[in-house]
């Protein structure tokens, strides 16, 4: 859980983040908390995330960035996807913030609207292997196993190493019956 600079309040307690201590403030919540037992309770449209007893506040591109992926943790992906779009506001587009994107649109099962996010971080990042990735997996999907491994192979010229990019190879192989 980042806070960037804003508002922390502890249920009752509210104080105010300087931004020059907010990455050691940062680096105590990291330590101190549990990234598995948080639970979400609510939102407000002020960018309030209430956390358990962890409220941040703040009007940077990367409190729409952290909400959104807040979001998408419990599954509200389209409101997610507003967030992760809302960045654009303050800054330029950028390949994580596309690939984000892309994954919520894969997860409400609209593939091509996924593809062409995930295509963007490419473009962006080539060295994003997950970006190549997701474009296969849609593919996949959509039972285009063929085209897929050619995207799942780009993943995994990217970095050999993570091995969901090869349990994908094995399935679109296997889908193919290869």
């Amino acid at each position: 859980l980042l806070v960037p600079s804003g508002i922390l309040s502890c249920s009752a307690i509210s104080l105010w983040v300087n931004p020059s201590i907010a990455s050691m403030l940062n680096t105590v919540l990291c330590i101190t908390g549990n990234s598995h037992t948080i639970s979400i309770i609510s939102f407000a449209d002020n960018l309030s995330i209430d956390v358990g007893s962890t409220v941040i506040l703040s009007d940077t591109s990367s409190a729409y960035f952290n909400k959104g992926n807040t979001l998408a943790c419990i599954n509200r992906f389209e409101e997610a996807i507003v967030n992760y779009k809302q960045t654009f506001e303050y800054e330029t587009p950028d390949a994580l913030t596309y690939y984000n994107i892309g994954e919520c649109h894969e997860q409400l099962e609209q593939y091509q609207q996924a593809r062409d996010f995930f295509r963007k971080a490419a473009k962006l990042d080539p060295q994003l292997g997950e970006a190549w990735l997701g474009i296969g997996v849609t593919l996949s999907a959509e039972d285009r196993s063929f085209e897929a491994i050619h995207y799942i192979k780009k993943a995994i010229d990217v970095n050999d190493k993570v091995p969901d990019f090869w349990f994908a190879l094995g399935d679109a192989e296997f889908n193919l019956e290869n």
